[in-house]
């Protein structure tokens, strides 16, 4: 085989190794990126997880507050009820009922506005959590398209490698592949008029 051809075939083997090795170089990068973004997927949903308990804490506060509030109105009732009794006033009627009236109007109040501040918190904790999440679902997205990016790197190396082959044999109306063809015919003829020489019956002289 001659030093030309010999060159062209390096040459082609050369280019497929480098397509080859670059697409799973890319596939290598891709499947990295990928397990970056499925380790964000991961700490999202743990960090939305976190933040939508932190609104079922602001409930039960609320109802703790709440409970507090109920104890101290029944005290401030009860106080005024037995000092109006002591003073011999009739708590059921005139301007006793009125102050216990106020008074009880004021803790309901309180209720009302401890409630509400309880589900506000609840309600930002789980807008705050379903933006993570979404932001989850961006992550999930990334390491899928990642995933089909590794993919197509490996097919696009392999594709690559093959087109190299095929284009370098058919260079020069052939000239490798014919080369390799009739090399690959020598060496079976070789190799058959050896096997046919053991086969000769041995002659000696005379």
């Amino acid at each position: 085989m001659d030093p030309l051809t010999l060159l062209m075939l390096g040459s082609t083997a050369l280019s497929a190794i480098s397509k080859l090795g670059a697409g799973f170089a890319g596939s290598q990068l891709a499947q990295l990126q990928e397990s970056i973004a499925n380790s964000n997927a991961a700490l999202l949903q743990n960090k939305a997880t976190l933040e939508a308990a932190e609104g079922k804490l602001s409930l039960d506060e609320g109802a703790l507050q709440q409970s507090r509030t109920v104890a101290a109105i029944n005290r401030t009732l009860g106080a005024e009820t037995g000092k109006f009794a002591a003073s011999g006033l009739n708590p059921a009627s005139g301007s006793p009922l009125l102050l216990e009236g106020f008074s009880a109007s004021q803790g309901a109040t309180d209720l009302a506005l401890i409630g509400a501040k309880a589900e506000l918190g609840n309600a930002q904790a789980l807008m705050t959590a379903a933006g993570t999440m979404a932001q989850r679902a961006g992550a999930v997205g990334q390491a899928a398209s990642f995933g089909m990016q590794s993919t197509q790197d490996v097919i696009a190396g392999i594709v690559g490698a093959a087109t190299s082959v095929l284009q370098g044999l058919t260079a020069d109306h052939g000239a490798p592949w014919n080369a390799l063809m009739g090399a690959a015919r020598s060496f079976a003829s070789a190799g058959g008029d050896f096997v046919s020489s053991m086969f000769q019956p041995a002659s000696f002289g005379g």
